[in-house]
């Protein structure tokens, strides 16, 4: 798999989507970490699969989640193996929080 980070400035929603453009590897798989009271820790905060097509690339993954101010977040990328990944597209936007 691989690991991104992702430092966080503000209070932001983030959209990450992650796609797998490879076949026979199982589902794709996204787990974001964040540090946990600041001692190396990571501490899982979610994580998400799409399925995987035996003749074409796998589901879009669409995950979202609210970003503190100050904060690196972890994506780790992966296949359903998690020692593959394969040729992928990832593209991460923030968002502000949408009012009431």
């Amino acid at each position: 798999g691989v690991w991104y980070t992702f430092p966080s400035l503000d209070r932001r929603v983030v959209r990450i989507e992650y796609q797998l453009f490879a076949t026979g590897i199982g589902k794709s798989s996204l787990s974001v970490f964040t540090d946990a009271c600041n001692e190396g820790l990571r501490s899982c905060i979610g994580n998400a699969q799409a399925e995987s097509h035996y003749y074409s690339f796998n589901d879009l993954l669409i995950y979202e989640f609210l970003a503190e101010s100050d904060v690196d977040y972890y994506f780790f990328l992966a296949g359903e193996n998690a020692a593959t990944v394969g040729e992928y597209q990832l593209n991460i936007t923030e968002h502000p929080i949408p009012s009431n």
